[in-house]
């Protein structure tokens, strides 16, 4: 018994999915549906754009930082080096 009110289920949901697909392609064939694709496509170009400038400029951002800390490494490395190099000739 229960097998077949699952059956059913199934059944009734299939027939739901099929109604349900009709009707968005129905309504994005329309005049209106066509209007909204389009918007939908420029707003997920600009969103598109947008992403990758502000990828861009995270990529910019990190390599400076990368840059400005190698340096700073470097001269903390160059100071110390210079300070063994005293402590070693002054004694």
């Amino acid at each position: 018994m229960d097998s077949v009110k699952r059956s059913d289920r199934k059944g009734l949901y299939f027939v739901l999915g099929i109604a349900a697909g009709a009707a968005a392609g129905w309504y994005l064939n329309s005049d209106r549906g066509r209007k909204v694709r389009h918007e939908s496509a420029q707003a997920i170009g600009e969103w598109s754009e947008k992403a990758a400038e502000n990828a861009q400029q995270i990529v910019e951002k990190s390599k400076n930082y990368a840059e400005d800390l190698a340096n700073k490494f470097q001269a903390k490395a160059k100071s110390t080096e210079e300070m063994a190099e005293e402590i070693i000739n002054h004694n």
